[in-house]
């Protein structure tokens, strides 16, 4: 967890509050999440990149939840051999 200080309000003038989960579920999943709130009261744009790059032993396993129902993220959208739908997205 993040959250604006005098040291980050130098940085960017908005208040916030940033939550980043991982954790790994019973039956083995590794979940993640990033939580972004506007604490303050002026509006605000942001971005968020996060690059993670795990070693896989099957592929056909993996799968990316997108919350907001985005579809494929842009790297993948060429990708001849994954589906998505409006929740989730599975690489085959």
């Amino acid at each position: 967890t993040l959250s604006s200080s005098e040291a980050t309000l130098k940085l960017w003038p908005f208040s916030f509050l940033l939550s980043c989960t991982i954790a790994i579920t019973g039956a083995g999943q590794l979940s993640t999440s990033l939580r972004i709130e506007n604490t303050g009261s002026s509006p605000f744009d942001f971005q968020t990149l996060l690059h993670t790059y795990f070693a896989v032993a099957a592929i056909e396993h993996v799968r990316h939840s997108e919350s907001c129902g985005g579809g494929l993220p842009a790297p993948l959208a060429g990708c001849h051999h994954a589906r998505t739908d409006r929740d989730s997205m599975s690489l085959m």
